[in-house]
């Protein structure tokens, strides 16, 4: 049985959740956040104990409304505490004309919300709650099986770095004393191999570094420390890439031809700097043997990565370019490009901002833009784009979306933008379906499945013929 399994955890966006189990009488949930409520078709999302309360409790009025008067009258059988009062109280909050009691810790407010769940009628084991729990309070099994998996992962980032088996050795052995000074800011996180959120290692690395400087400002433990950190935050970066270059053994001709390629299609464009799409493209039909050896990494995001890996010594990359100048300037709709990809999301009025604020021209086609940018970002309504990254969307979601649409062409023809409505029909996510949406999914996720064909018009009214390929 594989840890998931054990101790039911999820993937999503990359992070690890963990799928509560209500039939149990006695929920521990201590260092735990509410992440996601699943009943029906009913999903919940807070990470705040005392509003995902109040938002179950708003779902179960909508589905079997009961009267003040009953509710008011609830006891729990684990405490004398009132759940619902009539006047505004401390740590109680306003459901409809009453009060509801929030003053719970995590493990307490799980069996709060199971109470109300039958109060309602609601049988607890039909509904899902994913939870986030903080590393220290996580099973060790899981824990240990992480921080290797973590380990193992920059351990291999830190050889494509060219740095020694031994300094390596040395670099991660100073975790143990790291990792004590984590711990003195933090009851919830104690190990920096156990972050699978970027922004929080930031943040407590901040921290702890604060500390360490404090205390031993000039010594050669802090200057460890500083360095230990700052590769570790280089790993974390793309750690879902080193992930999966742990199960890739790249071919050692790979540097090479992939070097010999750049300088070719440079030479071949009279430029100093190209797209990585077209090289991208260039290597998988000239040397498909070479590409389909990197499996997960076969994709244009991966391998963007892993040639800025090798050979940033000889090249410059500026996502999603490379160039052979350093010094290297790149077209006006190059630059717009390279500034949206540094950001998590973006639409056109901060693009527009962009181009004000350093005098460059307006994109000429902007819908055609969006569709450039679609193999990192995901097009969510007419102008806003989301980097995939962020988008929680799983392998079985799209399998979903593939089977409704090929069904309903083959039923009912092309897929009109302009008049199809049948959104009701595909998975939800967490974004509202659109006609934007649709097309960034299909772009994004399945362009090897459909083809999407633009109607004209400018990106605001734009529609699409959508097709099977």
């Amino acid at each position: 049985m594989s840890i998931e399994e054990k101790y039911n955890i999820s993937y999503i966006n990359n992070k690890r959740y963990y799928k509560c189990d209500f039939s149990q009488e006695v929920l521990v949930l201590q260092d735990t956040i509410p992440y996601c409520f699943e009943y029906q078709n009913y999903k919940i999302y807070d990470t705040a104990w005392n509003r995902i309360t109040v938002k179950i409790l708003e779902m179960l009025d909508e589905i079997n409304p009961l009267p003040e008067e009953e509710l008011l009258g609830l006891k729990y059988s684990w405490s004398n505490v009132q759940v619902f009062s009539s006047e505004k109280r401390v740590n109680f909050s306003k459901f409809k004309n009453i009060y509801i009691n929030t003053n719970h810790t995590a493990t307490h407010a799980g069996m709060s919300i199971r109470f109300l769940l039958r109060a309602y009628g609601v049988a607890p084991e039909e509904c899902t709650l994913y939870i986030r729990r903080h590393p220290a309070a996580e099973p060790p099994e899981a824990r240990d099986y992480y921080r290797k998996q973590t380990e193992d992962s920059f351990r291999k980032f830190l050889e494509y770095k060219g740095i020694s088996e031994k300094s390596t050795n040395i670099i991660v052995s100073n975790f143990s004393a790291i990792n004590k000074f984590l711990a003195r800011g933090s009851t919830g996180f104690n190990d920096f191999f156990l972050f699978d959120d970027y922004n929080y290692f930031c943040g407590y690395k901040q921290k702890t570094l604060e500390y360490i400087d404090s205390k031993y400002y000039g010594t050669t433990n802090q200057k460890a420390a500083n360095r230990a950190l700052s590769l570790l935050d280089e790993y974390y970066k793309h750690r879902d890439f080193y992930l999966k270059l742990l199960e890739v053994d790249v071919s050692d001709s790979f540097e090479d031809i992939v070097s010999e390629e750049i300088k070719g299609l440079m030479s071949s464009l009279h430029s100093v700097t190209i797209s990585a799409s077209k090289l991208y493209g260039r290597l998988t039909l000239l040397h498909n043997d070479l590409m389909n050896s990197l499996g997960e990494l076969n994709n244009l995001s991966d391998f963007y990565t892993l040639t800025e890996l090798l050979l940033s010594d000889d090249f410059t990359f500026k996502k999603p370019f490379i160039s052979s100048d350093p010094d290297a300037t790149l077209e006006n709709d190059d630059i717009l490009m390279s500034y949206a990809f540094s950001l998590e999301e973006f639409n056109s009025e901060i693009i527009k901002s962009f181009v004000k604020k350093m005098h460059l021209k307006q994109i000429a086609n902007y819908a055609e833009f969006l569709e450039n940018c679609s193999e990192y970002y995901v097009q969510v309504d007419a102008d806003r784009m989301i980097n995939k990254e962020l988008i929680s969307i799983e392998p079985c979601t799209l399998e979903k979306i593939k089977k409704e649409l090929k069904y309903y062409i083959n039923s009912f023809g092309d897929i009109d933008t302009s008049t199809y409505s049948d959104y009701s029909s595909l998975p939800i996510f967490g974004y509202p379906w659109n006609k934007y949406l649709l097309v960034g999914v299909l772009r994004t996720y399945l362009k090897e499945e459909f083809s999407v064909t633009s109607k004209g018009g400018t990106f605001k009214n734009a529609d699409y013929i959508i097709k099977i390929k």
